[in-house]
């Protein structure tokens, strides 16, 4: 497990506990948004991971067909 899916682990237990403790629905928004902020990183990073590996790919790809074409 790395670093990054461990902290929204974290954020994610302090928000079910928070949803068993909370009095009211406006003290939760704070733990939400902090859970959704860390959600949206993680799938963003993902994403840039994913269009790294495209581009190297696709460099490795043109590469094949230049040395072939030679």
């Amino acid at each position: 497990m790395n670093i990054l899916s461990g902290k929204v682990w974290e954020v994610r237990k302090r928000l079910y506990l928070s949803l068993i403790q909370a009095p009211n629905f406006q003290d939760l928004i704070p733990m939400i948004a902090e859970q959704n902020k860390f959600m949206s990183y993680q799938v963003h990073s993902a994403m840039v991971k994913i269009t790294i590996v495209k581009v190297v790919l696709f460099t490795i790809l043109k590469e094949q067909l230049i040395f072939h074409k030679a």
